[in-house]
């Protein structure tokens, strides 16, 4: 019996659907060169992912900051400040032989401190006092003193709409166009928000501070030069580093018509057509940031910044402008324009060229082609294996280009025309299966239209959940109340309430129901309106609290279960009286910061003993004063090490918080625990409810 020699399967056997995937090929590339918004996200999410692979180092120039922060709010008076101030602190800067200064504010208004407008709107001066006040210098005048004592450049914020068509004035940074090009492409912008005439004329320039998000909201690039008016005006951070330089001007160069790069002195600039830079940034830098204060009362020299260039900002809160970056969800403003002085100084910004849209698209028809006809589809294991290792090799090339040439070339387009080619050719090389593959396909498409109802469903459990707690508190006299929840991604059954009663006292309640899901969010709903119910119908707190767990235990065919803590506060003398059912004791938080525990007699969870009489304990809230109450979500919150957040960790963030506000106490317990589980998946819900008596009358 002779043997039959296997069929050879050659490389080329599927070109049965090289037609199909030709012109698949075709449509893949024209959707490239239209590059929608979905393609451009795919594009930005891999750049991203490059950045925090391999962020910038911090190696060369470095900006500085000198930040008026809280602490220096709290040190010398909310904004703005007298102006008089703020020339002394520039005067200080310039004393210590700074480079150069960049100021992220705009003074677009006469300083209302001024003593000459300050005579004049302030009333029942003596006349006398009015007169002096009214001869004394501006601290307008005294402000463009300081400014014009050395190399500064001032902010501007461009806008959308003209403010006023006849009182636009030319910027103050001159500059040259080198190429002819009518700078079309350039941002613009149809008005500008400046500072006075007077300090923009003393200051040696003046720059734009408008952050250029991408369409997700992050910042990836910033311009370089932009459009005001039909005018020219350089970025902030540009003309900072203009000035730290010793340059009069800047030169913009395009060719063919588009922009090229920006050129001050010896530092020349290759930007995008676009006037942009793409930015190569670090994460953010706390050590850059000096404290207003600090410098103003002498616990920091400027000396130390001498030769540095030195940007001022503010990062407090209502004051400072915060952006997402690819590294960071939350970057001052300031710092953005920090990092663009870092990159083009350093020559560490990332650069994509003009024409990358046509070469990614020839790249995609070279790895198309590839793919079509010399993958062997009959050889499924070798065709996977080349495949991936094409894949791995056009990651591994854009990634060494990044880091190597901090070169942007968009690997996603030709990598998901591989994965589209490669299915079309697999599909046609298995047509003898292709019934039971569309029977897969229909079996794997219903599970996954299931899981996203399923989804979708917790979803919006989860968010009726949220619904039912209070978001607005009552406003009770010498009180604040606040409080807040991190939820978990399941559906869980942690609950607050903080309602007022008809006699003036304030019902305050804190629970977390037993088990996770559909099941504990329904108990949970129950067990907070059946307490609200008899706190309106009781007026003793262990009877509320008796009364709940009887009703509860009554319709528990689960036997879940509730910790809670209810009380009902006075204020009028601070006196409360609660009830602990299980739950984790509150905490009374001195105006001294000293914690104490309010433990005391108690009773189990609710639904755990049918008939349980519960008792009252009884406490009060002097002056200064706060209740802190928590669920075991702060406790028992879980690190990646599997270390847990414990009480410790809570007293030490209670004692740093004890003279906040009860929004911000609250903010910095659920801010620590985020903190301390970032990267850990969230067990439990974190919630917190916290009541505090003023030390006075607001």
């Amino acid at each position: 019996m002779t043997a039959t020699a296997a069929p050879r399967l050659t490389w080329r056997q599927p070109w049965y659907g090289a037609p199909l995937g030709l012109c698949l090929l075709f449509l893949l590339i024209v959707l490239r060169l239209v590059d929608p918004a979905m393609v451009e996200r795919l594009r930005l999410a891999q750049f991203d992912s490059f950045h925090r692979l391999a962020p910038r180092s911090d190696d060369g120039v470095t900006v500085w900051i000198v930040d008026v922060d809280e602490e220096s709010l709290r040190a010398h008076g909310q904004w703005p400040w007298p102006r008089w101030r703020l020339a002394r602190l520039i005067e200080q800067l310039h004393a210590g032989g700074i480079a150069g200064l960049g100021i992220d504010m705009v003074f677009d208004q006469p300083d209302r401190l001024s003593p000459p407008l300050y005579s004049g709107q302030t009333e029942g001066l003596p006349r006398a006092l009015r007169d002096a006040l009214s001869e004394l210098p501006s601290t307008d005048e005294r402000l463009a003193e300081a400014l014009a004592k050395g190399p500064v450049s001032v902010a501007a914020l461009g806008l959308d709409f003209r403010l006023d068509p006849g009182a636009f004035r030319a910027p103050r940074t001159m500059f040259r166009s080198v190429g002819g090009g009518t700078l079309e492409t350039l941002p613009a912008f149809k008005d500008a928000v400046r500072s006075l005439p007077l300090l923009t004329l003393a200051a040696a320039g003046e720059g734009l501070a408008n952050a250029t998000p991408e369409q997700d909201n992050i910042v990836r690039r910033v311009p370089i030069v932009a459009k005001v008016a039909d005018t020219l005006m350089p970025s902030l951070g540009f003309d900072t580093l203009r000035l730290a330089i010793g340059a009069r001007n800047f030169s913009v160069v395009s060719k063919g018509g588009v922009v090229a790069g920006v050129i001050a002195a010896d530092v020349a600039v290759p930007t995008a057509g676009d006037g942009r830079l793409w930015l190569h940034f670090t994460p953010h830098r706390p050590e850059r940031f000096t404290s207003a204060a600090d410098l103003i009362e002498g616990r920091v020299d400027a000396a130390m910044l001498r030769g540095k260039i030195v940007l001022l900002g503010s990062t407090a809160y209502g004051l400072g402008d915060f952006h997402a970056t690819p590294l960071d969800p939350r970057m001052p403003g300031v710092e953005i324009q920090a990092q663009a002085i870092e990159n083009i100084a350093n020559a560490a910004f990332l650069s994509r060229r003009n024409n990358a849209d046509l070469i990614e698209a020839a790249v995609i028809l070279v790895v198309g082609l590839l793919a079509l006809f010399l993958v062997p589809y009959p050889r499924p294991m070798l065709a996977g294996a080349l495949v991936a290792g094409g894949v791995l090799l056009l990651v591994g090339g854009s990634f060494a280009f990044f880091v190597l040439q901090r070169e942007l070339l968009d690997v996603t387009g030709p990598i998901g025309s591989t994965a589209i080619l490669v299915g079309q050719m697999l599909v046609a090389q298995l047509r003898t299966t292709d019934q039971e593959r569309k029977r897969i396909a229909s079996a794997l498409a219903r599970e996954r239209e299931l899981a996203a109802r399923v989804e979708g469903e917790m979803t919006a459990a989860r968010q009726i959940q949220m619904g039912m707690l209070p978001q607005i508190f009552p406003r009770v006299a010498g009180f604040e109340i606040a409080a807040g929840i991190e939820p978990a991604k399941a559906v869980g059954g942690d609950f607050y309430d903080v309602r007022l009663l008809d006699d003036g006292r304030v019902y305050f309640a804190i629970g977390d129901v037993s088990g996770k899901g559909v099941a504990a969010a329904l108990f949970m709903a129950l067990s907070q309106s059946l307490a609200r119910a008899n706190a309106r119908l009781e007026t003793d707190i262990a009877r509320i609290v008796t009364a709940t767990n009887r009703e509860l235990s009554a319709e528990n065919p689960a036997m879940m279960f509730v910790t809670l803590i209810a009380g009902l506060l006075d204020p009028h003398t601070g006196e409360l009286t609660f009830t602990n059912a299980g739950h984790d004791a509150p905490i009374r938080i001195g105006a001294d910061a000293t914690l104490e525990t309010l433990e005391g007699d108690g009773g189990p969870p609710l639904c755990v003993i049918d008939d349980l009489d519960y008792p009252a304990l009884s406490a009060t809230l002097a002056p200064g004063q706060a209740l802190v109450l928590f669920t075991d979500g702060v406790t028992e919150a879980t690190a990646l090490d599997q270390s847990l957040y414990g009480m410790e960790r809570l007293h030490r963030v209670l004692g740093n918080s004890a003279s906040a506000s009860a929004a911000r106490m609250v903010a910095a317990i659920v801010e620590d625990v985020a903190t301390f589980a970032r990267g850990a998946e969230p067990a439990d819900d974190v919630t917190v409810l916290v009541l505090r008596r003023y030390v006075s009358e607001p």
